[in-house]
């Protein structure tokens, strides 16, 4: 059976505007952990909805990624977990 991820996403830091790419960014952090036991899950996809991988979870849980502040949806997958959508919304703290 596979068990639901509960994410928890911290978004801060105000948005920066980027000389390179003359666009808007926000810098996402947050932490996935195992939606039964509450324990951090190491080793998850966090990805834009079907883009490359972004980056991957440390062994606590933990992500961090830099976005275009266009993209407002982020996927989270795992092999053995159900994978999970998370949208994101503007001055969202955090998200279960």
């Amino acid at each position: 059976m596979k068990i639901k991820l509960l994410i928890i996403l911290f978004l801060f830091s105000s948005v920066v505007t980027t000389s390179l790419f003359a666009q808007q960014t926000m810098n996402v952090n947050g932490r996935v952990v195992d939606g039964i036991a509450a324990k951090p899950v190491g080793g998850v996809s966090v990805q834009i909805p079907g883009g490359m991988v972004l980056a991957r979870t440390d062994s606590l849980g933990q992500f961090q990624v830099l976005l275009s502040t266009a993209i407002n949806t982020l996927v989270f997958s795992h092999v053995g977990y159900r994978s999970d959508t998370i949208r994101l919304g503007p001055g969202d703290r955090e998200l279960l």
